[in-house]
């Protein structure tokens, strides 16, 4: 593990004073997460940091990071959990919460404000917006359909 460390170390990277998060550019994979082969393995660098940081993981564990930037290696941002403990990939961005799910109906039957002022005032995209919209008018048509 710790040639594995060595090997990372050495590699130019680049950190981000904004956030603290530390990347290596040229070893991203589609998904952005950073892999390098070690020997004749290819593994996710932020897992090798997190093993040698706090030992080895679980069955079943994953490594988080809670700064939601796949790419980062910084120690400090990343954390074991489990498919059930992590939250929705996005952090709450894209992933509404349900109050403020329930805020976004209310104020599209409102009607006061556009869609780009909603999703403003909740801090998602306006896709999202439309797409809340969307689902809460198909539900409503099919319980109009339904009573017929």
């Amino acid at each position: 593990m710790t040639n594995n460390l060595e090997k990372i170390a050495a590699t130019p990277n680049y950190l981000d004073p904004a956030t603290g998060c530390r990347t290596l550019d040229n070893h991203r994979d589609p998904r952005e997460y950073v892999r390098m082969r070690f020997g004749d393995k290819t593994l996710y660098a932020h897992r090798v940091i997190y093993e040698a940081r706090c030992g080895e993981l679980w069955p079943g564990q994953e490594v988080r990071h809670t700064c939601e930037n796949k790419a980062c290696l910084s120690p400090i941002h990343l954390e074991a959990t489990t498919r059930g403990d992590r939250p929705p990939a996005g952090g709450g961005k894209k992933h509404l919460a349900v109050d403020a799910r329930r805020g976004v109906v209310m104020a599209l039957l409102a009607g006061d404000e556009t869609q780009r002022q909603i999703a403003s005032r909740y801090g998602v995209s306006t896709q999202t917006v439309y797409n809340i919209n969307r689902k809460r008018k198909k539900d409503r048509d099919q319980i109009v359909t339904s009573r017929v």
